[in-house]
């Protein structure tokens, strides 16, 4: 950015009075008056030691207000900049709700590109509608309940289940049988070595020591 310290590091003369980057946006009376202003705007406490420390977002924020806030920020600088440039060489001079006015309109345009979610919360949906940006929001999860059901007098009865770590990979599969009462009669839980999710399963019930084997060896003819 071509401010006076770095024109003047390139090379060219520059007078007495050349700014700083830092005093420009951070020191500077309009600077620090949008920066107080964003900070009440967006009930964040915004760090202006520097442009580092500025752009440390909170990780409490969820996806879409840490773009935001971002967008918010950058859009902040812009208009410093902007104004700074039309202060000098147009004689120019904007009001500092023409600047906040400006800022918030840039960054409300992330909500035409942004396709990241924001959490449930009253501080997210304070700052997202300061800058008109609506809120993406996960789908609540569907949830099912599952019930286990005893089976019938004289049944025994079997839950098992069987995995691989990839395809093939390092497979396992285990069981556990139960009464018409729910009392437990036996488990077991075996290695398949490497396997696929089919056959992890099935060897869960085929292999030795499996369901039909140990099913077959304790006389539980009813499963």
């Amino acid at each position: 950015m071509p401010t006076d310290e770095n024109l003047k590091a390139r090379g060219l003369a520059m007078g007495s009075s050349e700014e700083s980057s830092n005093h420009l946006f951070f020191q500077y009376s309009f600077s620090r008056a949008i920066w107080r202003g964003l900070g009440t705007q967006t009930g964040c406490g915004l760090d202006t030691s520097s442009i580092t420390s500025l752009l440390l977002i909170s990780y409490c924020w969820s996806p879409l207000v840490k773009e935001v806030l971002v967008a918010c920020i950058l859009n902040a600088i812009s208009t410093i900049w902007y104004y700074r440039n039309k202060s000098r060489f147009d004689n120019i001079v904007f009001s500092l709700a023409h600047a906040m006015t400006r800022i918030k309109v840039d960054t409300a345009f992330t909500r035409d590109f942004s396709k990241l979610y924001a959490k449930n919360s009253m501080a997210e949906l304070f700052l997202l509608t300061t800058f008109k940006v609506k809120g993406n929001y996960n789908k609540a999860p569907s949830i099912t309940e599952v019930m286990w059901q005893a089976p019938s007098l004289g049944w025994v009865k079997v839950n098992s289940d069987g995995i691989a770590h990839g395809c093939a990979g390092h497979a396992g599969g285990g069981g556990i049988f139960r009464n018409s009462n729910g009392g437990f009669m036996g488990s077991f839980a075996s290695y398949f070595n490497i396997q696929n999710h089919l056959y992890a399963e099935l060897l869960g019930i085929y292999s030795k020591g499996g369901i039909v084997t140990i099913a077959h060896s304790k006389g539980w003819n009813l499963l």
